[in-house]
């Protein structure tokens, strides 16, 4: 068997210890494309100051760079705890981390949106009709022809 000396001259492929040709260089691979899940993540961590390499995101969790480049090509995503953790460190929801699907953030029961869903869920089927059809006629009155046409649900009548 011939032994491989890290110090040789001559390029070695470290797999079989054959010689390569001289001209022939040995080049990183070309990256793909990060995975819609891991568009995500660097779009979450990003402006939380938090490192967005797969080799990075590792590190930070604490786990194999394996794991990460699995969920960078999109052949997997992490166990739920992990899942939770990289929601929380990015202040996003496990759902649009996973789906892309709003909300992005977190919403707390003492914002205005927190508010009006622990209202809604106490309401019946026709109280949350009138709720949407006021918040209709509401964006109507502010511009008339505004968000709520533009987002396909004028005119529907019922919630989405």
């Amino acid at each position: 068997m011939r032994q491989i000396n890290a110090q040789t001259v001559y390029n070695v492929n470290a797999y079989s210890g054959n010689q390569l040709p001289h001209d022939q260089a040995v080049g990183k691979r070309t990256e793909s494309e990060p995975s819609p899940f891991w568009s995500r993540l660097m779009d979450a961590w990003t402006p939380e100051g938090l490192p967005t390499s797969q080799n990075g995101v590792a590190t930070k969790l604490d786990m194999s760079q394996g794991s990460t480049r699995r969920w960078f090509l999109g052949e997997g995503y992490p166990e739920t705890e992990v899942l939770k953790q990289i929601a929380d460190l990015g202040k996003v929801t496990v759902d649009w981390l996973l789906s892309g699907e709003l909300p992005k953030s977190r919403i707390g029961p003492n914002t205005p949106l927190g508010k009006l869903m622990i209202v809604w869920e106490q309401l019946d089927p026709g109280g949350r009709e009138h709720v949407y059809q006021a918040a209709v006629g509401q964006l109507a009155l502010q511009e008339p022809g505004g968000p709520v046409k533009k987002s396909g649900i004028a005119g529907s009548g019922k919630p989405r």
